[in-house]
């Protein structure tokens, strides 16, 4: 049994030379200690000390809640650079501080004990108390139990926002176990943590309850042998939430952060992001992998972020919640080593209010072997919400595979649920597919679920035409699909066919030959938890791969915007300016007949051909020989009056002036120079 220290005094902890200035001397009883606390004894720490030399301290007590060190007064117990303390019994702060310098080391160790005991790091009392570790990029902290038998504990319960958990380039390894808590941070305060890392950690808890408070994670990484990290916010009034860059391999078990945008994340185990995040809450430029069922489970949005699902068979990406706000789900893109057609991007939760789902400009890739990623949306809800599907770019195969399906899991109630709009859905070769396929599982779901006035401009390719038409599929008995005719809705739609895109090989693991790296998916997502930053580069990389080059795409959606989820990039278009206003020519459907649409300012200069269209492909030429405008000569006849200058493709007659301006395609976007660049060698 060792000795029983009470600091007298502030000093250095280990300061024996001089007695009278050691942290540790009592005139009152003898002439001061001849040492300092060590292995064996217990200290009690009432003024500020400064752990000046490699110390044990503590005497290995096959329990819980004997101290070693207890920081009993308002005042700091601190670790000082480079130094290490090894705790053999509880490291107790009542209501005072404790702080760690660069490069300083800290080990709950209780592998003496006779037992397993998890000594703590603690200050549980929701009291004034903070806690620092100070690590620096080049001089890292550490805090580790003894090994993966012998764990330690943190627990930080801070009372008001005037205390501080802070922890910069810390390495934190070895506290708790699979299903107890070996990080615990709760309570008001300022809570920043940046640049630290987590092995074998247990479960995390950081919470955050005032309304002022502050939680700031980024550049952090927990790896796959911790359990699981939960983040949470109060109802935030003037407090705020940050969570950037951070590679999260570990569950991430019901995260709520209030008006967080969780930005650059990379999540290699399920993400659950629940509760009210408020209208500022959402992920962006975050990959989700790993999860064997739904790598994302989501009440926020999601923008710009990639979804690599890595198993085979029926992948499920996401389940979606609508209950507290409008959700939309943007410029996502879902790639999967699936070995079938079937899965689900998007299945709809059990939401409580008729809030609005909106999946606009995402993009669904072909598996290694051409396969689907499934639906996008697997609409189960019976709440009367709304789901806005635009502008995305799906590829679909299979028995049932569809951008859409109901009727699986749940009983869709209400009609004109589902708007589907200005939509590129394809079939690769020897696969097959449908616009939207109602499945006969569930009897009597009501006609006209997909409203068929908001049910246009979907561009078709390799599709089934299905029993409705149009790509548009019933396996249900009871009621009809659409209360309209076979065939009369989606008249609008784009005549249909390859819609040309860029490069629709264009995956992760082509991405990272792209970057010079080997070209699998391992060697991917290696160098995006290395730089999370790269995500973005990933998702516009893989994005460029599919701006369509068929120019009937362009403009052709319900809202004059290009067809599908990127841009058209195709053969340059030019819009024709007059003295009476802009006609657009566009490439091979579309015509402009001269003789009643473009005139000049004065009638003498009028082009009047009668049955003259002008047309442009990869030139531009009227129906007859004599009209014929060409990007490298160009010239117009029309009756000897009107002639074009060569450099601008300009017609010039005397008082009149008609130009050709290119708005789209031949290099009009500069995304299109990035589609054609090729890895360097």
């Amino acid at each position: 049994m060792g000795n029983a220290y009470t600091s007298t005094q502030a000093g250095n902890w280990s300061r024996t030379s001089d007695n009278a200035d050691s942290p540790w001397y009592d005139a009152g009883t003898q002439t001061g200690w001849a040492a300092c606390p060590g292995n064996g004894d217990t200290a009690t720490v009432a003024h500020a000390v400064s752990v000046d030399a490699n110390t044990i301290v503590g005497g290995s007590p096959n329990d819980t809640t004997t101290n070693a060190i207890l920081i009993n007064s308002a005042i700091t117990l601190t670790v000082a650079g480079g130094i290490s303390l090894t705790s053999r019994g509880r490291l107790y702060s009542n209501t005072g501080n404790f702080a760690m310098s660069a490069g300083s080391t800290l080990i709950l160790d209780s592998h003496l004990s006779g037992g397993t005991p998890r000594y703590a790091l603690s200050a549980p009392n929701y009291n004034a108390g903070s806690m620092t570790f100070n690590g620096t990029s080049g001089s890292r902290c550490t805090v580790r139990g003894y090994d993966a038998t012998y764990r330690g504990e943190i627990k930080h319960y801070m009372g008001s926002t005037g205390v501080a958990h802070e922890a910069t380039y810390t390495d934190f390894s070895y506290l708790g176990a699979e299903s107890s808590l070996g990080y615990d941070v709760q309570g008001g305060g300022n809570n920043q943590t940046g640049y630290c890392t987590w092995t074998d950690c247990g479960r995390m808890f950081i919470y955050q309850t005032e309304a002022a408070g502050k939680i700031n994670f980024h550049h952090c990484a927990v790896d796959a042998a911790t359990s699981r990290l939960y983040i949470e916010t109060g109802a935030f009034t003037s407090g705020s939430a940050t969570c950037t860059d951070n590679v999260i391999l570990c569950l991430a078990f019901n995260w709520l952060l209030a008006g967080c945008e969780v930005t650059r994340c990379y999540f290699g185990a399920q993400a659950n992001f629940v509760g009210n995040w408020g209208t500022a809450g959402k992920a962006v430029d975050c990959v989700f992998t790993g999860a064997v069922n739904g790598l994302v489970n989501s009440y926020i949005p999601l923008q710009n972020c990639y979804l690599y699902h890595p198993y085979t068979g029926n992948p499920h990406y996401s389940y979606i919640y609508a209950d507290y706000r409008n959700t939309t789900i943007e410029g996502c893109i879902f790639e999967t080593v699936a070995d079938s057609d079937d899965g689900d991007g998007f299945q709809t939760g059990t939401w409580t209010a008729p809030y609005e789902l909106i999946l606009k400009n995402n993009i669904g890739l072909p598996s290694p072997a051409g396969h689907s990623p499934g639906d996008l949306l697997n609409m189960a809800s019976d709440v009367d919400t709304l789901c806005k599907l635009t502008h995305n770019t799906w590829l679909c195969g299979g028995i049932s595979a569809a951008m859409i399906v109901y009727g699986e899991l749940g009983t869709p109630a209400y009609a004109d649920q589902i708007q589907v709009q200005s939509n590129i859905v394809w079939a690769n070769a020897g696969h097959t597919g449908y616009v939207a396929n109602r499945f006969d599982q569930t009897p009597n779901i009501a006609s006209d679920v997909i409203d068929p006035d908001n049910c246009s401009h979907n561009w078709r390719w390799g599709l089934a035409n299905g029993t409705e038409g149009n790509g548009f599929n019933d396996a249900e008995t009871g009621n009809d699909m659409f209360s309209v005719g076979t065939g009369t809705f989606d008249q609008e739609c784009s005549p249909g066919g390859d819609p040309q895109f860029a490069d629709s090989t264009r995956n992760l693991a082509k991405w990272s030959a792209y970057k010079e790296e080997a070209e699998t998916v391992a060697a991917g997502l290696t160098l995006l938890r290395g730089d999370t930053s790269l995500i973005a580069d990933l998702v516009t990389w893989v994005k460029a791969g599919f701006v369509v080059e068929n120019p009937d795409l362009y403009e052709a959606g319900h809202d004059n915007e290009t067809i599908g989820a990127c841009a058209y990039g195709g053969p340059a278009i030019y819009r024709l300016t007059c003295a009476t206003g802009d006609y657009r020519i566009t490439p091979t459907a579309a015509s402009l007949v001269v003789s009643r649409k473009l005139s000049a300012a004065t009638g003498d200069y009028r082009i009047t051909p009668t049955a003259a269209s002008l047309l442009l492909s990869r030139m531009v030429k009227a129906a007859t020989g004599d009209y014929r405008i060409t990007p490298t000569a160009a010239s117009l006849l029309a009756a000897r009056k009107l002639a074009a200058a060569t450099g601008d493709y300009r017609i010039t007659p005397t008082n009149a002036t008609l130009t050709y301006t290119p708005v789209a395609g031949g290099g009009a976007y500069g995304a299109i120079a990035y589609v054609h660049r090729r890895r360097r060698r």
